[in-house]
């Protein structure tokens, strides 16, 4: 095959063709193949970092490979495009939506495939060998062996937002939508032989909607960047795919109407949304009952009663799991069953956007429950992201700025666009705690 990964793939593709096992002389020849050809790519980490970037960029094709002992070609193909990262990156914020597993991790495959984290000719081999390398210099000059970068980042996953799977949405990229809403019947009645006709309004109104910017701007070290890319690249994004699921459920119960909020006033603030007090000295959030489940239910019109869901914070989940009565029988009609838990009969969802046990208080609203679909949210152009190599961005944290060019920083800068409003507040209601 003129190449040693060719020589181990034509040791096993014989065998395979005879339909037989490797004979020990193959065996031995492919363990043989195989150490000189690791051997190759240790050699090839440690020339990468002894030399200066741009010498290396300019350094033949023909001239790596012969380093490696391997065909290297690393060429721009469609999953390298700005489309390309847009699209994927797109699919993996849907399918965390809708925990689609299968679809996360083929677009966050596709999105390391595609190498959006640069494109230096180290990095490239690298990423057409398999795996990451970093050489350890030590204090006077000298080379330590390569060590290997593990493949993942350990993190701790934090609840994804629900609003988006549960909402009606509209894709909708320019100018303002409206949406309209009506109220009020009209009932038919007996009238007389040259009575008069009742008559009775029905009230109409609307909502406009114009889908508004969220960014945000995620910054890391040039090092990084070079020994930790593939990690970097499916971390950043599964946590930004987050971090905007959950700007659209805290918009959508906690929004005040003002700019923080891009304007939208979220459920647990609109004056028309209805609510249940707890009863007297019930003041926690677990002092909740099954009887409130029922009754919050006459919060909303009659005919929306059987088409509502709950929404609460996840720690409220080990409450109607274990609540018991005087005699250890469990209170909740709380169903595990398929994807998505039921409380009396009603779907339940959860996020961390609403009021967990940390901030349990009297007088707090801690749970609603309604029929989403007249939550209406527009959707501007999809979430779209850019990398960023220079120029001065904030650190939230701390406020100080951060030169990128000067520091040798890499970030990538992530945007979506949404607005969301209900066209009929009576359709939900909340859960509060008493006052005393």
């Amino acid at each position: 095959m003129g190449t040693l990964s060719g020589t181990m793939q034509g040791i096993v593709d014989t065998a395979e063709e005879e339909g037989r096992e490797m004979t020990d002389e193959e065996v031995e020849t492919f363990d043989a193949t195989e150490k000189e050809y690791q051997q190759k790519k240790k050699e090839l980490s440690r020339y990468e970092r002894l030399v200066e970037q741009e010498e290396f960029k300019n350094t033949p094709p023909t001239d790596k490979e012969k380093l490696l002992g391997v065909d290297v070609k690393v060429t721009k193909d469609e999953l390298e495009t700005e489309g390309a990262m847009a699209k994927n990156t797109l699919r993996m914020f849907n399918s965390l939506i809708r925990g689609n597993s299968g679809e996360l991790n083929d677009a966050v495959g596709k999105l390391a495939k595609g190498g959006h984290y640069g494109k230096q000719a180290a990095e490239a081999t690298q990423r057409a060998a398999g795996d990451y390398y970093s050489t350890v210099v030590s204090a006077d000059g000298g080379t330590l062996l390569p060590t290997v970068v593990q493949g993942e980042i350990d993190t701790i996953a934090n609840e994804y937002g629900v609003i988006r799977s549960i909402a009606r949405t509209f894709n909708h990229v320019v100018g303002t939508l409206k949406r309209g809403a009506a109220t009020g019947t009209l009932p038919a009645s007996a009238v007389a032989e040259g009575g008069t006709i009742s008559a009775q309004m029905r009230a109409f109104s609307a909502i406009s909607l114009n889908p508004q910017k969220w960014a945000v701007i995620v910054p890391w070290t040039y090092e990084s960047d070079l020994e930790l890319a593939r990690q970097i690249l499916s971390d950043v994004n599964r946590e930004i795919a987050e971090s905007f699921a959950k700007a659209e459920d805290d918009a959508a119960f906690n929004g005040d109407g003002s700019g923080t909020y891009n304007s939208i006033t979220g459920l647990l603030s609109n004056g028309n949304v209805g609510e249940l007090t707890l009863a007297a000295t019930n003041v926690s959030f677990t002092d909740i009952t099954p009887d409130n489940l029922v009754l919050a239910r006459n919060e909303v019109p009659s005919t929306l009663r059987k088409t509502g869901a709950y929404v609460f914070h996840p720690d409220m989940e080990a409450i109607f799991l274990t609540k018991k009565d005087t005699n250890g029988n469990y209170i909740f009609d709380y169903q595990t069953q398929g994807s998505v838990p039921t409380l009396k009969g009603r779907p339940v969802y959860y996020t961390e956007s609403l009021p967990g046990l940390d901030s349990d208080a009297a007088g707090t609203s801690f749970g609603i429950y309604g029929d989403f679909r007249y939550w209406i949210m527009a959707l501007g152009q999809g979430m779209t992201a850019e990398q960023l190599n220079q120029g001065v961005i904030t650190d939230a944290d701390t406020g100080a700025d951060i030169n990128l060019s000067t520091q040798d920083l890499r970030a990538i800068k992530f945007r979506e666009f949404f607005d969301a409003d209900t066209n009929f507040g009576s359709a939900f209601m909340k859960f509060t705690t008493a006052t005393s």
